[in-house]
């Protein structure tokens, strides 16, 4: 279910654990045939693999390798279907005829493809068995996002290995694999995608052979474009399904491979494949526009009226003393309106009598009438957002969206209150000038609110100071330039590059400008993140949420909200029906931020997805107080990008989902021996191995040190996930870990620091007081000095929902307590999805405080066995 983490395997994989669980529990086998059924199925079922080639053979390279034109096109990947050795298909006016044929018997030609198992490929090495799989090893890396695959396949022949040269040992052609148990028990349908639990488990006595997988990449041709990545996936997931986790797919593009030729001439055959999804680590979206019409690019050239010539101005400063200064042209440009010309002066005019002759080629000297007052501290003037419009189609793209929003702030913009009382009315409240529009190619249509894109007018205090003498002499208020507080949300700017600027495939209708893309994006609305009320963005330059403040003094913070901020300016489908949940992609991100963050991502002319994606995530963690924990991750089931947050959501909020925290809802895996689950029912064990290792780094050193002793929130760090863990334990020398600050309040009052913090932030000179209320641009310098200081209070007050004894919400990510899981195969486990373990093994502090959630997966596939091992990662409850 979108970003989730945590949520819990589907009900088929959860049904299927406890019913392998069950049988092998059984005290008494059942009556009548089911006594053999299970002893088969425990005692005789074995693995299968089976590798399918996506290559298209043209006429001469089927002549070249089997000296006959007819395997062309998908013909020779056909013939060599890797599968109990290797085995054809055949078709009747392109239909599949049943299930592929298995070859048998002994060759009595010197033909290369033939139907036999001894002879395949030709004897002129003499009678040798037909090429077959060895094993298959799959492996997860970077959280489980991408797959790794490694075939190990035995040629015998100098022929054999040729085919399988051409099509299972080309980098960057896709292939599929599929492997599962060949008997097994389901006891849960799938009908209309729901999940049915059958009266009495079924038995099945043969895996189903002729997957809608494998029949559509059989059918797949340059010119059939109804067949693609995305329906492959789609089949793989829904057999899982079906089989109920008994069976799992891989499909994904060769990188790499080896080979090594033995004495007694046969082949043994490494290949490499990787996910499709290895494309986001390295797809470049800096994408230039092609256009036939481009004008050709001429040489700058000289300003004819440019001159180096200068120009004094008298002056008298407000003390009376007079003064000649010195100007450029272009500085006294700005200060002709002041002054007048003084015709007839001599030379030696001005102050001290002395004029430097660039005054006689000025014209002479000249006076202010009187010294102006000019505004000094300029706003820059042009921005990477201005400066490289013409870079790239993304640039162009943010550049649109400058235009649009600037053009209507100055003439549809309206006054919209900033702020809004929770409890009655405010009279007379402040305003801010602004606009928000949907946008029609970006707008992913999530919360339907208008307000994809929204502009924001504010003003700026700049300082005044003399055009002469440079004293200052008090500030002016004036609209900020270049309008710094442009937003579009975070989903549409993904939508925008899923439409505009990856890898796609070939169109299915001629009506479609674009093919699907190669990767997309998770733009469900079930794209959630941690938040609590008071969060807002440190950082307005990076991006912005709507937010409430709570009544407070200095002595302690209300539980009674006092404001409600900027939710008519960017609208509310940030919110969930909890306050401690939050839609990440209805994030507003400032667009002028994004375009220096292409400027700064950008790498020999080239702006790697990745890397832009997480560079984006950091900035708006960081932005939000750094208690967020953003991540970037591919679903290689689903063939899309998706960000999660590693906090985990709340009970409350999951359990209105459909996500609950119960016996029924959540697999469980017995870990040891025979358990007696009441009423004389008994579950076995299908894991063979148990692991639990703990990763200290650097980075965890201090949440350790502070969580190991502390049973009240810290202000240092958010350490509540070992609070929770070490419920109960006190370290007699160093009970607490705090800062200076609350150390030296009165132990009676430890939330004295923090309330009186919390007020601060309120008030006037801060960023909520000055730009969230009265819309006055913060100077880079307030943002930076705040925003140190606000997240040291976001991680105290987060810390304190932690340890809510009625309504506990966790606001820890992982702590570094890895389980490792080897069993017998099984694919009904997802990345990010949670598991409990029985607790023979584990003190009772384990199961009470701990969630288990997976992080990687592995299958490895041999001859007589199919093993799966699931990493996990730790999460406080």
């Amino acid at each position: 279910m979108g970003n989730i983490i945590g949520s819990n395997m589907e009900t088929w994989a959860v049904n299927q654990i406890k019913l392998r669980q069950q049988l092998l529990g059984l005290k008494q086998l059942p009556s009548g045939g089911g006594a053999s059924e299970v002893l088969a199925q425990q005692t005789n079922s074995t693995p299968w693999i089976r590798a399918v080639s996506s290559v298209n053979i043209s006429i001469d390279k089927s002549r070249e390798l089997t000296g006959n034109g007819r395997y062309r096109g998908r013909e020779l990947a056909k013939e060599f279907v890797l599968f109990n050795g290797t085995v054809s298909l055949f078709e009747n006016f392109g239909v599949l005829i049943g299930e592929a044929q298995q070859r048998f018997g002994v060759t009595n030609n010197n033909t290369i493809i033939n139907n036999f198992a001894y002879g395949l490929g030709g004897i002129d090495q003499g009678i040798v068995p037909m090429p077959g799989i060895e094993s298959l090893s799959i492996s997860t890396y970077n959280r489980g996002s991408l797959r790794k695959a490694e075939l190990k396949i035995k040629a015998h022949n100098k022929k054999q290995f040729a085919i399988i040269d051409s099509l299972y040992m080309r980098p960057g052609f896709t292939l599929l694999l599929e492997w599962g148990h060949t008997i097994y028990y389901i006891d849960t349908e799938i009908k209309d995608g729901q999940s049915i639990k059958t009266s009495t488990p079924q038995y099945k006595k043969s895996a189903n052979f002729n997957t809608d997988a494998f029949r559509n990449i059989i059918k797949a041709t340059p010119g059939n474009i109804s067949i693609d990545q995305d329906r492959i996936l789609s089949d793989i997931r829904a057999e899982r399904a079906i089989t109920n986790g008994n069976y799992d797919g891989f499909y994904g593009k060769i990188t790499n491979f080896s080979w090594t030729y033995n004495i007694d001439g046969t082949y043994d055959i490494t290949v490499s494949a990787i996910s499709v999804g290895d494309v986001i680590e390295s797809l470049n979206v800096n994408r230039v526009e092609i256009d036939d019409k481009t004008k050709p690019v001429t040489s700058p050239t000289s300003n004819s009226k440019a001159t180096t010539s200068s120009i004094y101005l008298n002056g008298t400063a407000s003390n009376g003393q007079t003064f000649t200064r010195e100007f450029s042209l272009a500085e006294a440009k700005k200060y002709r309106e002041y002054y007048t010309q003084i015709e007839n002066l001599p030379t030696g005019a001005g102050s001290g009598g002395v004029v430097d002759q660039k005054v006689k080629a000025a014209g002479g000297p000249k006076t202010l009438i009187p010294p102006p007052n000019i505004v000094a501290s300029e706003e820059k003037s042009q921005t990477p957002l201005l400066s490289d419009k013409d870079k790239s189609i993304f640039n162009k793209f943010l550049y649109e969206l400058y235009n649009t929003l600037s053009i209507n702030l100055k003439s549809k913009g309206t006054n919209i209150a900033s702020i809004q009382s929770p409890s009655s009315p405010i009279k007379n409240p402040p305003t801010i000038k602004s606009i928000s529009s949907p946008h029609t190619i970006t707008s992913y249509n999530l919360g339907n609110d208008g307000k994809d894109l929204v502009g924001i007018s504010t003003k700026v205090n700049l300082e005044k100071s003399s055009g002469i003498s440079g004293e200052n002499i008090g500030s002016v208020t004036r609209m900020s330039k270049n309008f710094p507080f442009l937003y579009i949300k975070l989903g549409s700017l993904l939508k925008f590059i899923q439409d505009n600027l990856l890898y796609y495939n070939t169109p299915k209708e001629k009506t479609d400008k674009v093919g699907t893309p190669c990767v997309t994006f998770d733009l469900t609305e079930d794209n959630y993140c941690f938040t609590f009320p008071f969060q807002y963005s440190l950082n307005p330059n990076v991006c912005v949420i709507p937010f409430k403040v709570f009544e407070s003094n200095d002595t302690e913070i209300k539980e009674k909200p006092e404001l409600v901020y900027w939710e008519g300016i960017l609208g509310t489908s940030f919110k969930t029906d909890s306050d401690f949940v939050g839609n990440v992609l209805n994030i507003h991100v400032n667009i002028h931020y994004i375009s220096a963050l292409l400027k700064s991502c950008t790498i020999d002319n080239s702006l790697p997805l990745l890397r832009f994606l997480e560079a984006l995530m950091a900035d708006i963690q960081s932005s939000l107080g750094s208690v967020n924990k953003f991540t970037v991750s591919y679903d290689h089931d689903t063939n899309k990008i998706k960000i999660h947050d590693d906090i985990p959501l709340n009970k409350d909020f999951l359990e209105k989902k459909g996500i609950k925290d119960t016996p029924e809802s959540v697999a469980k895996f017995n870990i040891l021996g025979l358990r007696n689950e009441g009423g004389n029912l008994f579950e076995g064990s299908f894991i063979k191995n148990i692991g639990l290792t703990t990763t200290i780094t650097n980075a965890l050193a201090t949440m350790i040190s502070i969580g190991a002793q502390a049973q009240t929130p810290s202000d240092i760090t958010n350490a509540t996930g070992f609070m929770k863990f070490n419920k109960g334990l006190v370290d007699s020398i160093a009970p607490n870990k705090i800062s200076a600050q609350v150390s030296s309040q009165p132990k009676d009052d430890p939330n004295k620091v923090l309330a009186k913090a919390y007020t601060k932030l309120k008030a006037k000179g801060s960023i909520i007081y000055n730009l969230y209320r009265e819309g006055i641009t913060p100077t880079s310098e307030m943002i930076d000095s705040q925003q140190t200081s606000a997240a040291t209070i976001f991680r105290a007050i987060s810390s304190k929902y932690s340890i809510d004894e009625e309504n506990p919400t966790p606001t820890q990510s992982f702590i570094p307590f890895e389980l490792n899981l080897e069993m017998d195969g099984f694919s009904g486990a997802k990345i990010y999805e949670k598991f409990t373990i029985t607790t023979d093994i584990l003190p009772p502090g384990y199961p009470e405080a701990l969630n288990f959630v997976i992080k990687g997966l592995g299958h490895s596939i041999s001859n007589d066995s199919w093993t799966t091992n699931i990493e996990s990662l730790t999460l406080a409850k």
